[in-house]
């Protein structure tokens, strides 16, 4: 439990920059995925994973050991419910960028 709250500490420092990077890679990555995109944006977007699955596992670890501080982040403090409603638009983007792609490719099946 003491490693738990170790990671949670340090999402309370950072996790406003890990939320920032996720939402707009995953945003890139889902223009990315759109037919005609250029494939610099998926090439971009691809960054935003990492920061999606640490800062995803430092919110719930904050919530798992009730370590939530009133602000998050040093760059752009933020309300603990505004950093996971970014990490939730991000991932709502990357389920959205896979429904494209799975449709995308059905159709290409089809032809």
């Amino acid at each position: 439990m003491e490693i738990l709250a170790l990671f949670a500490i340090s999402g309370g420092f950072y996790n406003d920059v890990l939320a920032l990077v996720s939402v707009t890679g995953c945003i890139l990555w889902f223009i990315g995925s759109f037919p005609k995109a250029h494939r610099l944006y998926t090439e971009i977007g691809e960054w935003s994973s990492a920061p999606a699955v640490f800062g995803s596992f430092f919110q719930v670890s904050m919530i798992v050991t009730e370590l939530v501080p009133e602000k998050i982040g040093f760059v752009l403090p933020m309300a603990p419910g505004l950093v996971n409603a970014l990490f939730a638009a991000s991932g709502l983007l990357l389920i959205g960028r896979w429904w494209m792609k799975r449709n995308l490719n059905k159709e290409k099946s089809n032809v």
